[in-house]
């Protein structure tokens, strides 16, 4: 899915991580978030008849379910079930981008380091998880953390440190 194109399909992710991207029209790039298992991509944009303000890229393997634009609607109110999970996957994407802009806005780059490190380990028996950390490359890390990849080496370096000296 592309940033400024209007969406022609919805894709359920069945099974992978994804990004979502955002470009200037400088070229500067900005993480705004991973998704995987049980997301819907697109589904916001198809909803309000907009252009997507991001591009999806897949971060591992994906599985995924076409679902054409035309069709959401009736595709996710076949029963009950699948609306409600949908709605909880509206909803959760929803408090994710604005708790991203909250945590960028209030905390250190050691805290938001500290929080993703957290989530990986935090299980929900309502949303499978993947762990992004071996999937990711130092600079896409240092994005969804707002620093520079450099910064995040010496962060990484430190947390390492505290933890061999059982700070943590």
């Amino acid at each position: 899915m592309d940033q400024w194109k209007k969406c022609d399909h919805v894709y359920l992710i069945r099974e992978g991580l994804v990004k979502l991207l955002y470009t200037s029209d400088h070229g500067s790039e900005v993480s705004l978030g991973l998704r995987s298992t049980g997301w819907y991509a697109g589904a916001a944009s198809v909803l309000l008849g907009i252009t997507n303000p991001y591009t999806v890229l897949a971060v591992s393997d994906c599985k995924v379910t076409q679902i054409p634009a035309e069709q959401l609607f009736a595709w996710v109110t076949r029963n009950v079930k699948k609306l409600q999970q949908f709605m909880k996957n509206i909803c959760l994407d929803s408090i994710l981008l604005a708790k991203l802009h909250t945590e960028i806005n209030s905390s250190s780059a050691a805290e938001r380091l500290e929080h993703l490190m957290q989530e990986r380990i935090t299980t929900d028996p309502n949303w499978k998880t993947v762990d992004p950390l071996p999937l990711l490359k130092q600079r896409e890390l240092a994005q969804l953390l707002s620093v520079s990849p450099e910064h995040l080496s010496r962060l990484r370096k430190l947390r390492m440190h505290e933890e061999f000296k059982g700070v943590r």
